[in-house]
C-alpha cells in the first residue's frame, strides 16, 4: 500500500469514529447488540448524495426541535417545519421516542408526523379551544 494510500485509510477510518461518536447511546446498544446495522454512503462529485441524507444525531438537535414546535402556533406550522427539520423516517421515529409517542416499525411517514403534531402542537390548540382561551374584545363586555 503506497503512502497516499495509507493516509486515505487513515482518513476514513477517523471520519467513521467521528460518525460511531455522534451516535445517542440507544442507537449505540442497537447497532452492538444487532438490532440495526452501521451502513456507509458515499457523497458523490460535485456535492451530489449518493446516499440517504444524514439524520439528526443528537438529542440536544430533537430538544430544540421540539421547543420550535411547542411555540407555532398552527398544525400546519408544525407540519412545515418538521418537513425541513425532519424528513426522515429514522428522524421522525427519533423524534418521537423523545416526547414518548408510541411509534410502531410499520407506522409510515405521515402518522409519525401527524402523532407528533398532536403531542406538540394538537394538544395545545384542543385545549385552548376548550377553554374558550381567546380574549374577549371590549366592546362585548360594555
Amino acid at each position: 500500500m503506497a503512502r497516499s494510500d495509507k493516509d486515505l485509510f487513515v482518513s476514513i477510518l477517523r471520519d467513521l469514529a467521528r460518525q460511531v461518536a455522534a451516535l445517542d447511546d440507544a442507537d449505540f446498544e442497537d447497532i452492538a447488540s444487532g438490532a440495526a446495522k452501521l451502513q456507509l454512503g458515499l457523497q458523490g462529485r460535485r456535492g451530489q448524495a449518493t446516499a440517504k441524507p444524514a439524520a439528526k444525531s443528537t438529542e440536544e438537535d430533537f430538544r430544540e426541535l421540539i421547543k420550535q414546535l411547542q411555540t407555532v402556533a398552527t398544525r400546519e406550522e408544525g407540519e412545515k417545519l418538521l418537513n425541513e427539520e425532519a424528513a426522515l423516517k429514522d428522524e421522525l421515529t427519533r423524534l418521537a421516542k423523545c416526547i414518548d409517542v408510541p411509534v410502531r416499525k410499520g407506522d409510515q411517514l405521515d402518522l409519525i408526523r401527524s402523532r407528533i403534531i398532536e403531542a406538540t402542537i394538537g394538544y395545545r390548540l384542543s385545549s385552548a379551544a376548550i377553554q374558550g382561551s381567546h380574549e374577549p374584545d371590549e366592546s362585548s363586555t360594555e
